[in-house]
């Protein structure tokens, strides 16, 4: 129920869906067509447009990261379709500030040029759920935009926040924000009577918290040093026994063997001491002969 199981692939990237994700869409629209609707024709309607939305605005946006991201070096290992949103599984961390601006813009532009010409389709056609539609791709827009983490919002102005300040601090100015946004949705949101949104607040004020307590750590001489290891262990293992850690993040993918370079691009920098010349037998004698074919030494049988 909770395994990914892959549905097809776009333009080489691969959609995987939880399993859990096809009971979840059908109770959905049941639970639309029981408030609003009745009758068939209504769950038919409903189904399609909860389809709809994960098939435009949900899985667009996260296309959008996927593309800008090829363009920008970093290959997509996977697309996860879950209860709880989408996330695109790069195949490597993105810690260059410009980099990590460039993906994370492209998913809201993607649902913002996406609510254009569905906009105009919902003119044209005013009695089916297109003007829905239009109201979910720019609300996951504004979402996505806003500083609360994880949304892409965050990583936006954390990035440009790096190009002025250390990591911890842009983080910290990141992560405080978030809250503050948090803070005030969910006060507007509680007196509208929106629980869901109440939740969502509170998702993101806690995912913050964590969010600057994990930068807090890697930032601590502990974790300064447990990254030293990872990355001592990933380039100097050289027997392939790293070659199968690969601890998979649920946003990133790590991968030992990716920060590992192949045996003939290595440059061992040893003195002239440690290299082991070549010996040659001559009869009764032994020839030690360094790396210029200068004879070193000769020993007598």
């Amino acid at each position: 129920m909770f395994r990914f199981y892959r549905l097809l692939t776009i333009f080489g990237v691969p959609v995987h869906a939880q399993g859990i994700l096809l009971p979840l869409v059908l109770l959905l629209a049941w639970t639309i067509e029981v408030e609003i609707g009745d009758g068939d024709a209504d769950f038919l309607t409903n189904l399609g447009f909860v389809v709809a939305v994960l098939a435009g605005p949900v899985l667009l946006h996260e296309l959008g990261h996927c593309f800008v991201a090829r363009r920008c070096g970093v290959a997509t290992r996977r697309l996860l379709l879950t209860p709880v949103g989408a996330f695109a599984n790069f195949d490597r961390p993105v810690t260059d500030p410009r980099t990590v601006f460039r993906i994370a813009l492209a998913g809201p532009m993607v649902n913002l040029a996406l609510a254009l010409p569905l906009m105009f389709l919902s003119g044209q056609f005013p009695g089916s759920f297109l003007p829905d539609l239009v109201n979910v791709t720019l609300f996951l827009a504004v979402l996505g935009l806003s500083p609360g983490v994880p949304r892409d919002g965050s990583r936006i102005l954390r990035s440009i926040l790096s190009r002025s300040m250390k990591p911890l601090e842009a983080a910290l100015v990141t992560c405080r924000t978030g809250q503050l946004v948090a803070v005030a949705g969910g006060v507007v949101a509680f007196s509208y009577s929106q629980a869901l949104l109440v939740g969502v607040a509170v998702c993101i004020f806690f995912a913050s918290q964590i969010e600057l307590l994990v930068e807090r750590v890697r930032a601590s001489p502990a974790g300064r040093l447990s990254e030293m290891f990872r990355r001592s262990f990933s380039a100097g293992s050289r027997d392939g026994s790293a070659q199968g850690a690969r601890p998979d993040g649920f946003f990133w993918s790590w991968s030992f063997e990716s920060a590992r370079r192949p045996d003939a691009e290595r440059v061992e920098e040893r003195s002239e001491d440690e290299v082991e010349a070549p010996r040659h037998a001559d009869g009764d004698r032994v020839i030690d002969v360094d790396a210029d074919g200068k004879v070193k030494k000769i020993w007598e049988q």
